[in-house]
């Protein structure tokens, strides 16, 4: 199984697994929406070993038989299903030595920066491939059965059959013009209920043409069916979100920047923003936190934008008329 280069540096944290932090590790694996794979490290202590009882297979690496013993110790009281049990040498040969039960013998090369994955590796992704091997159909019928009642449930990848989104060998691709045919499908200021891969602002014209109805989204990732959080203008309040200002002849752009490698939803505090014909969102964020700014400020200006680096141009998710005006 392989992430994008440098993902998994990025998102490797050697910090103090605080209570709050198995917590919210507990409930996110208990809650999960995706098959997902759990890192627990080296020594767990404590309330960590909550960890262990919300996953349901594991697969031991030590380097030392003291270490397989006190692993053996800790997982016998589990129900935890061992897919493999592996000696890790960072130099050596990889050694198969039963391939019955769980996978046992010496995985070589684990190197974070210069990993060498042979033929144990390989065997390793075999049985985690099996294991993740839900038929997608499954889950997605799992995921479309909770969502919100009493919602127009919109399947994106039905919606782009409808409008007639090309299929090319990197999936559905949208184009900006795709955005009115996708709204003339949809009932206007209805509930409405999004699933499925999409550009962020596919989302975001969506969310702004269920107004003043309910929108939701799923979460894949993180916290599945969701409300994008509220809007509050005028806030002077700091937050792990900046957002700065810049006039562009009669449009704000709004930057958004974010000091916090995750983000869960929270209320957006927007500093005071000047009276204009229109705002350009520009910067990395997840599609709930535009979809929110969006619906947020569409009260206030006739039209929005969010920017997309692909196109390298804004583009427009919201065209309304105003019904107040933000003070300055």
């Amino acid at each position: 199984m392989e992430a994008e280069k440098n993902v998994g540096l990025l998102l490797r944290q050697k910090k103090r697994f605080t209570p709050q932090l198995v917590q919210r590790a507990v409930r996110a694996i208990e809650q999960r929406h995706l098959p997902m794979l759990v890192d627990v490290g080296g020594r767990p202590q404590g309330q960590q070993f909550r960890i262990f009882h919300a996953c349901t297979h594991v697969i031991l690496l030590y380097r030392t038989d003291s270490e397989l013993r006190q692993w053996r110790t800790w997982l016998d009281e589990t129900s935890l299903i061992p897919l493999a049990i592996l000696r890790s040498h960072l130099h050596g040969h990889d050694e198969i030595i039963s391939d019955n039960g769980p996978l046992q013998g010496v995985i070589s090369g684990l190197d974070r920066f210069h990993p060498r994955l042979g033929e144990m590796f390989q065997r390793v992704l075999q049985r985690v491939q099996g294991v993740f091997d839900y038929p997608p159909g499954r889950i997605r019928s799992r995921h479309l059965s909770q969502a919100p009642q009493q919602s127009h449930i919109v399947v994106v990848e039905d919606l782009a059959r409808q409008v007639g989104v090309p299929l090319t060998d990197r999936g559905l691709w949208w184009e900006p013009d795709h955005i009115p045919r996708a709204l003339q499908i949809i009932p206007p200021a209805a509930p409405v209920a999004l699933y499925g891969r999409g550009p962020a602002w596919l989302y975001a014209a969506l969310a702004s043409h269920a107004l003043p109805a309910s929108f939701h989204l799923f979460d894949a990732r993180h916290f599945g069916w969701m409300k994008p959080p509220r809007v509050i203008l005028n806030s002077a309040r700091v937050t792990g979100i900046t957002f700065t200002l810049q006039m562009e002849a009669d449009v704000v752009r709004l930057k958004i920047v974010s000091s916090d490698r995750f983000l869960a939803p929270r209320p957006l505090h927007i500093p005071p923003l000047p009276a204009a014909s229109g705002v350009i969102l520009d910067g990395k964020a997840p599609i709930w936190l535009t979809s929110a700014l969006v619906r947020g400020l569409a009260r206030y200006y006739p039209h929005i934008h969010l920017y997309d680096p692909r196109l390298q141009a804004p583009v427009l998710v919201s065209e309304r008329t105003p019904q107040g005006a933000v003070h300055r």
